[in-house]
């Protein structure tokens, strides 16, 4: 497990700032997934008011990343994951419904609410193998 931050330790303050319950323990179930896992190596940091982790695969270019809000998470598959094509639109569409929006951000990313641990457990299992 591998976790670097660009100031100190941020995974407390971001969970602090999460307002609902079922959100806290999607965060903490993500979390500890990505960051021990040895796929990735987690990057904590601050950009402005957003709150992000980078997961880092020593490929370039971190392939997914999320965001902490009051009241979900915020989770980007980044252009990298996309060109890849190990991931599809109808099948993050139909695991996640509204939640999944596949229209390109300005980064070229898609995003997905998570909202709950079953929202990560779909995602480690059906999409980042995990």
């Amino acid at each position: 497990m591998t976790i670097r931050s660009d100031n100190g330790d941020y995974r407390s303050e971001f969970r602090a700032f999460i307002k609902v319950s079922e959100v806290t323990d999607a965060y903490d179930r993500l979390v500890d997934a990505v960051c021990h896992s040895t796929k990735f190596e987690c990057e904590f940091g601050n950009k402005g008011n957003l709150r992000h982790c980078l997961f880092h695969d020593g490929s370039g270019t971190p392939p997914y990343a999320f965001a902490t809000n009051q009241k979900s998470l915020k989770f980007w598959f980044r252009s990298r994951a996309i060109k890849s094509g190990v991931h599809s639109k109808e099948k993050l569409a139909r695991d996640f419904g509204g939640q999944f929006d596949d229209n390109p951000n300005s980064g070229n990313e898609w995003t997905l609410r998570i909202l709950s641990t079953s929202d990560v457990d779909t995602l480690l299992t059906n999409h980042l193998n995990l």
